[in-house]
């Protein structure tokens, strides 16, 4: 097990660019993005595109598997009512549909995992341990992975969010893998300032989850109030 070191001074944008680097030289050839819940890769579904827009096409393509802990059975539904396992039906479709619409045009240059897990929404912190014990028996993350998760303070401060940073810091030194932490800008060295396209991509994302932001989603023109156009990252490795 390695022990992680912060690149404290690293700016997000160089960040980014250090892992595509690594993925076109063959040293990281997949990319893990890890939420608590179905729609939390909200926070990083832009730069997420962004890192596979900005490597290049190669005959191997890059692996991303969309890792979800929780079905969300326990959150709020704005679309419609449902009981809990019909909102844990509908938020991992809702998912399935948000995320593979982020690699739109992309397809050639990725191959998508789907893995939803089971583990209680709004008890993450209590089953810590086990889920890390079954991601690293059932997982294929290795040390040419890069995690991409919330950071300390789970991006919005978040209980689930919060436990999943720990589980995705455990996996990392367990992996030696990198890790990719994203939260709400804080100062403009370590956030990523996303391209109008890229906020677009964000904005199907959060579109697509019509049980947690109703049918507004689609008409978001200040994506900023859903952390969506901003991503302040910290790179660890």
């Amino acid at each position: 097990m390695k022990t992680l070191s912060k690149e404290t001074s690293l700016p997000g944008a160089q960040a980014i660019e250090i892992i595509s680097d690594r993925i076109n030289n063959g040293e990281i050839s997949k990319i893990i993005s890890l939420g608590a819940h179905p729609d939390d890769q909200l926070f990083w579904a832009g730069s997420l595109r962004h890192l596979v827009d900005s490597t290049k096409k190669s005959s191997s393509l890059i692996g991303i598997t969309d890792l979800t802990l929780s079905k969300g059975e326990n959150g709020e539904s704005l679309s419609t009512n449902h009981s809990p396992e019909e909102l844990a039906d509908a938020r991992t479709m809702e998912n399935y549909l948000g995320f593979s619409a982020i690699f739109d045009g992309v397809h050639d240059k990725v191959s998508i995992d789907f893995n939803q897990m089971d583990v209680p929404d709004g008890a993450i912190s209590r089953y810590e341990d086990e889920t890390v014990n079954e991601i690293i028996n059932n997982e294929g993350i290795t040390s040419d992975s890069v995690i991409l998760t919330f950071n300390e303070v789970g991006g919005d401060n978040h209980p689930d969010h919060i436990a999943t940073n720990r589980i995705a810091r455990e996996l990392a030194k367990h992996y030696g893998a990198a890790l990719l932490e994203f939260g709400l800008p804080d100062n403009t060295d370590s956030t990523v300032k996303l391209s109008s396209q890229n906020m677009n991509v964000s904005r199907g994302f959060v579109a697509s989850h019509r049980s947690q932001f109703g049918d507004e989603g689609s008409k978001l023109q200040d994506p900023h109030n859903l952390l969506v156009d901003y991503n302040s990252l910290t790179l660890w490795q």
